[in-house]
């Protein structure tokens, strides 16, 4: 981990910062010494509050709280029914947003997704954009999708790829036509340990497998000729604190980047699922509408990614053989 070189504790407001990427973001920077203020829409119970304060004394979370409400007015503070504010907010990283792609083109989905990817990130621009004086507003850090860059086409395959390729252009000329400091940040599949197990057709590919995987059960591959490019959720927070830290240290960064290597090697989804069992406990079912078939590396890269998927599955099934 990486010192804190900074002269004063920054103060970081992490949208989603409850999700996944998200916690790990955020506890990435409360170890580095930095005040973090989460606005997310999950509720945390009383032991869950109480179990953070004492763990972390530089956190505050705002719980039960959607985007589709996020303040546009005042950009002085974050508003909560509750009184608490974030003031001075250094920047602002969105993770916040509808976060499957396959699931995007299921019907009950969809106004979770508009609601998520289309009104609330409206807002989160709006809070950005009412600071009078851009010298003055806080960089924005935008989580992007590498589903955009997969085919020709891509952007049209789902209601995920759409709103979040338009989001991350939005977020770019905000930058580009007014000054205001935006970055967008494209993740491609992220694995690791959740801070919360995710159930049901939300789990991301490797829970999923591992799910069915601990109850003896066949795994479901849809498809399986497609290939995904795997990142490690802890090698992706490092990354995405140390970009973030240059850039409020004052130092140039580009309008956008991939946070993944460029030697990182892409992995069949039916390799991944014979990692746990051969073909006969593997159920294949046709591909699902908006699945993408491969994932595309391009543009600026960024940081370094050692732990590999494939080492992370030997090591969980060693572990619970």
């Amino acid at each position: 981990m990486m010192k804190n070189t900074m002269k004063n504790k920054r103060n970081i407001l992490v949208i989603g910062g409850l999700g996944f990427i998200g916690w790990h973001v955020s506890q990435e920077f409360l170890e580095r010494g930095h005040y973090v203020n989460i606005y997310d829409k999950e509720i945390m119970t009383s032991e869950e509050r109480i179990a953070l304060a004492n763990n972390y004394p530089a956190l505050t979370v705002l719980d039960n709280c959607y985007t589709q409400d996020f303040p546009s007015k005042d950009p002085a503070i974050v508003y909560h029914d509750d009184g608490m504010y974030t003031e001075h907010v250094n920047a602002i990283l969105h993770f916040g947003e509808f976060a499957r792609v396959e699931q995007s083109m299921f019907k009950e989905n969809i106004q979770d997704v508009i609601d998520t990817n289309v009104a609330g990130t409206a807002n989160v621009f709006n809070f950005l954009t009412s600071y009078e004086n851009v010298s003055k507003a806080p960089l924005l850090f935008y989580a992007g999708s590498s589903s955009r860059f997969s085919s020709k086409h891509a952007i049209d395959e789902s209601l995920y790829a759409f709103t979040k390729a338009q989001n991350a252009e939005f977020a770019k000329n905000l930058s580009k036509w007014f000054g205001y400091k935006t970055c967008v940040l494209y993740f491609y599949n992220v694995f690791g340990e959740s801070r919360v197990k995710t159930l049901g057709s939300m789990q991301t590919v490797i829970d999923a497998f591992f799910d069915a995987w601990s109850r003896h059960r066949k795994i479901k591959v849809y498809g399986g000729e497609q290939s995904r490019v795997f990142t490690h959720v802890d090698d992706v927070a490092r990354n995405v604190v140390d970009l973030v830290e240059s850039a409020i240290d004052g130092n140039a960064i580009e309008s956008e980047y991939h946070m993944v290597s460029k030697r990182s090697k892409s992995i069949k989804i039916k390799e991944l699922a014979r990692m746990f069992y051969d073909d006969d406990m593997i159920e294949y079912l046709p591909q699902r509408t908006g699945c993408r078939n491969k994932s595309v590396i391009t543009g600026n890269t960024y940081g370094h990614y050692p732990k590999t998927v494939q080492d992370y599955v030997k090591e969980r099934i060693i572990e619970r053989a």
